[in-house]
């Protein structure tokens, strides 16, 4: 099973590890979406794409785009039984902070993705500044405190066999998208256990994936939104593998985001932390 390529935090250097450490500052989260992480490993692609979206990201253009489908869409807890008693107290208030952090963060990365896309098809012709190359580091703001992501290839067998069996109910393609969200819970196999037949059973009732659907709409009707209020970066030599890229993360991660921003939201409620 081909799994998709990322650049993990751990092995960021260089630009790219200024870059999300940049990305973390911004958006006050201690943590870089797998979109970006997968970004990484194209030449250009992380850097133009992170230059082109962090204006939205700074003015709260994005953030408060998804605040407002949340004020008017309201979502309905579906109940099932979910024991995390195993958790000590201080892990369930890190599972609880990064639930919060995946809530919020993702429909907004899928909004960036999603204007990404629309820029890259968008006929019309505007001004084009050159990539900067190189991004500073810098001191990054307090980060709230979540779960630590663990690498795929440095998971148990027996989790890693629970993170692709949970991966595939949401989609069987290949590569193979695994949800940072299930990996943050790595170490502990029976809660990923007891996942499976909680994601089976909210993937299949109308009522959560009309949200989930909804979500991805206001995700894209947003995007579109934004094309003129940006600034397009020189990004001639890479283009076509950048729009690959994008083709590809496209294809793959918006219906997974929205299920997912919905899962955290619903994991949140049912364990009441």
């Amino acid at each position: 099973m081909q799994l998709l390529s990322e650049i993990s935090e751990k092995n960021a250097k260089g630009n790219t590890l200024s870059i999300y450490n940049d990305i973390k500052d911004v958006t006050g989260f201690p943590l870089v979406n797998l979109i970006f992480r997968s970004m990484a490993t194209v030449d250009e692609c992380l850097e133009w794409s992170w230059q082109t979206l962090k204006p939205l990201y700074v003015n709260n253009s994005i953030k408060k785009s998804i605040d407002i489908f949340f004020k008017e869409k309201s979502i309905k807890n579906i109940s099932y039984n979910l024991d995390l008693n195993i958790l000590s107290e201080k892990d369930k208030e890190l599972l609880k902070n990064t639930l919060y952090t995946y809530y919020t963060l993702n429909p907004i990365n899928l909004v960036g993705l999603f204007t990404l896309k629309n820029l890259l098809y968008n006929k019309t012709q505007k001004t084009r500044k050159p990539l900067p190359k190189e991004f500073t580091n810098r001191q990054l703001s307090n980060q709230t405190k979540i779960l630590p992501i663990i690498d795929i290839d440095k998971t148990n067998e027996k989790s890693k066999k629970l993170l692709i069996l949970l991966s595939k109910q949401l989609s069987n393609k290949e590569p193979l998208v695994i949800p940072s969200l299930f990996r943050h819970l790595s170490p502990w196999p029976d809660i990923l256990k007891s996942l499976i037949p909680f994601t089976k059973h909210i993937i299949n009732t109308n009522q959560f994936m009309n949200q989930a659907n909804l979500l991805k709409k206001h995700c894209w009707d947003v995007s579109e939104n934004f094309i003129n209020e940006i600034d397009l970066y020189d990004n001639s030599e890479a283009s076509n593998k950048i729009q690959s890229k994008i083709d590809q993360l496209c294809s793959q991660f918006p219906e997974n985001m929205c299920i997912m921003t919905l899962i955290a939201y619903l994991i949140k409620n049912e364990i009441n932390i």
